[in-house]
């Protein structure tokens, strides 16, 4: 993860309780994590491959949650999936009333990069930067209230929040 995504997710974490739960869809640590950030009571890290930062292996995209939490959060996984929408309506279920989703994905003008190392896109891999436009029509379609889109032009970077 690079620093401004990062930076991003310190400036929201500074506002979180810590009591809350927290699920994180592309928790494996490829290249930096945010979990630290968001040292709270319960933290579920979601991934489609085991390691560091990943305590269940399975597709967001499809994933049915067996529990309620106050925090959804992706970071830099959208461009790397077709299914970034679906994984929105998984948060969405996941979330209680009132419960925040908090993303950043690439966006316009970002160069594509490798889900695997960060590096150059392998033969077959997936990649699309997510437009703030799509992102602000998705979220407010599947009936997400307040939904908030930054694009940060310097780094071609697309943040969101959005509350269920």
């Amino acid at each position: 993860m690079h620093q401004d995504a990062k930076d991003f997710f310190i400036e929201q974490a500074n506002s979180i309780d810590k009591s809350i739960k927290v699920v994180e869809f592309g928790s494996r640590d490829v290249n930096g994590t945010i979990k630290e950030l968001f040292d709270c009571s319960k933290y579920l890290g979601i991934d489609i491959a085991p390691g560091p930062g990943v305590d269940l292996v399975c597709d967001a995209a499809s994933w049915e949650p067996d529990d309620k939490y106050d925090l959804a959060l992706c970071a830099e996984v959208f461009e790397h999936t077709r299914d970034w929408s679906l994984i929105c309506l998984t948060a969405f279920k996941s979330l209680k009333k009132g419960g925040t989703f908090l993303g950043s994905c690439a966006s316009t003008g970002r160069l594509p990069h490798s889900a695997v190392d960060g590096g150059t896109l392998r033969e077959g891999e997936y990649y699309s930067n997510v437009s703030k436009n799509d992102m602000h029509l998705t979220l407010e379609s599947q009936g997400w209230s307040e939904v908030e889109t930054f694009y940060n032009q310097e780094c071609s970077d697309l943040y969101f929040k959005a509350i269920k």
